[in-house]
């Protein structure tokens, strides 16, 4: 599972893929958003959860200033 920052609207947002071992993503063509709440979402750090999926934190500016937030994914992308 892999999680970066995207511009594709008007702020910085997070997204995610679980990726194969030939390097073709699971989760559908358009990855996940994780967090595309108004204002930034920065930062992210990733850990596997020991069941598949994994737990995110990030740094997010949706209230105008930065507070961490988290969220756990599972195997299959759910949040």
């Amino acid at each position: 599972i892999v999680v970066w920052n995207d511009h594709r609207g008007s702020s910085v947002d997070l997204y995610l893929q679980r990726v194969n071992l030939q390097g073709a993503g699971l989760w559908g063509e358009n990855d996940t958003a994780v967090s595309s709440a108004t204002g930034d979402q920065a930062a992210p750090a990733i850990v596997a959860d020991g069941a598949g999926g994994a737990v995110l934190a990030w740094e997010d500016q949706r209230n105008g200033e930065a507070d961490i937030y988290s969220q756990g994914i599972s195997a299959g992308g759910r949040q």
